[in-house]
C-alpha cells in the first residue's frame, strides 16, 4: 500500500517501505509532474570516507524505512541506520518530515550523524524526474541571482551550465556561489502557463542552492537537445531536481537543516 499526501495545490504518493516518491501530481491542472515510480526519489547523502575517497554517496531510494508515522497533514520518515555506496553501513539516523502547509508541501530532513565521516552534502526534497506538461512548448527554470532575473531551458533543450569536466551529466546548479544564507531563495520551472515553485521556508544562514540533472545525457549535443524517447541506450530519460543542502554535520553532530517548500 502507498502512502498519499496532499495540500491544496500539489498530491504526492510514496512508498510505504522506502518513502521514495512514487508520484507528483498538480491538482488543479492534472500536470503529471513525476509520473514514474520506478524512478522516483526522496533524498541522497555525500558522505566521504577519506581525502582520497570522497565520492561515497548515500542512495535514500536504496534504504529501508525503520519507523513510519502518518498523521493528518503529514508524513513523518525515519532511517536508523543507512547503507553507502562505498563505505558499507553507516551509523546516521535520518529523519523526514513531510507536511502539507495550505497550498504548500513542506520538507524537513534532520540528519542524527553517528559515523565517524562528516556529512557534507545532502539533498532534499529530490525528485528523480520532472516532466513538462503535456501541451508544453518549453519548460524552464526562472530564478533570482545577485541583481537579476534569470531563465533557462530545461526542455526541449537542456542548458548544460557546469564544465563538462566537472559533472557526469548535464547539469544546472543555482545559488553555489554564496557562502551563508540562500542567494537564490527559490526557483521556479514554467512553461508559460503553470509551474513548480521550490523555496526555502525559514530564514537561515545554511547555504541551500538548486540543482536540475539530464541523464543519461543528450539525444543531440550539438544543440543540447533532450532525448525525445522516454528512454535511450537502455537508461530512463530523467530529468533530476533537488534541493541541495551544503550543511557539513561532523561527526557526533545532529541537526535539522532549513525546510524547502513545494507548490504548484
Amino acid at each position: 500500500m502507498n502512502l498519499t499526501l496532499e495540500s491544496e495545490t500539489l498530491k504526492l504518493d510514496f512508498c510505504e517501505k522506502t518513502g521514495r516518491l512514487l508520484s507528483l501530481t498538480a491538482k488543479q491542472t492534472g500536470w503529471q509532474i513525476q509520473d514514474r515510480a520506478e524512478i522516483g526519489l526522496n533524498w541522497r547523502l555525500m558522505v566521504p570516507l577519506s581525502e582520497e575517497l570522497r565520492n561515497n554517496d548515500v542512495h535514500g531510494e536504496k534504504q529501508t524505512l525503520t519507523a513510519l508515522e502518518q498523521g493528518k497533514d503529514g508524513i513523518v520518515f525515519v532511517w536508523d541506520g543507512v547503507d553507502s555506496e562505498r563505505g558499507g553501513r553507516l551509523d546516521i539516523k535520518i529523519t523526514l518530515h513531510v507536511r502539507a502547509e495550505g497550498p504548500q508541501i513542506v520538507y524537513t530532513i534532520s540528519v542524527e550523524n553517528r559515523s565517524p565521516y562528516t556529512v557534507e552534502n545532502v539533498y532534499c526534497p529530490y525528485l528523480g524526474d520532472v516532466q513538462r506538461p503535456r501541451d508544453a512548448a518549453y519548460l524552464n527554470a526562472f530564478f533570482y541571482n545577485y541583481n537579476r532575473g534569470i531563465e533557462v531551458g530545461m526542455w526541449p533543450n537542456f542548458w548544460n551550465q557546469e564544465g563538462y569536466f566537472g559533472v557526469d551529466y548535464p547539469t544546472q546548479m543555482q545559488g553555489a556561489m554564496c557562502a551563508g544564507a540562500p542567494m537564490t531563495p527559490y526557483y521556479l520551472i514554467h512553461d508559460g502557463k503553470q509551474g513548480l515553485y521550490a523555496g526555502v521556508k525559514t530564514a537561515s544562514a545554511e547555504l541551500v542552492s538548486w540543482m536540475a540533472e539530464l541523464r543519461p545525457g543528450y539525444g543531440s549535443s550539438i544543440d543540447s537537445r533532450v532525448p525525445v524517447s522516454r528512454e535511450i541506450a537502455g537508461k530512463p530519460v530523467q530529468t533530476l531536481f533537488a534541493a541541495l543542502h551544503v550543511p557539513y554535520i561532523l561527526p557526533g553532530e545532529s541537526r535539522a537543516l532549513t525546510p524547502v517548500a513545494l507548490e504548484a
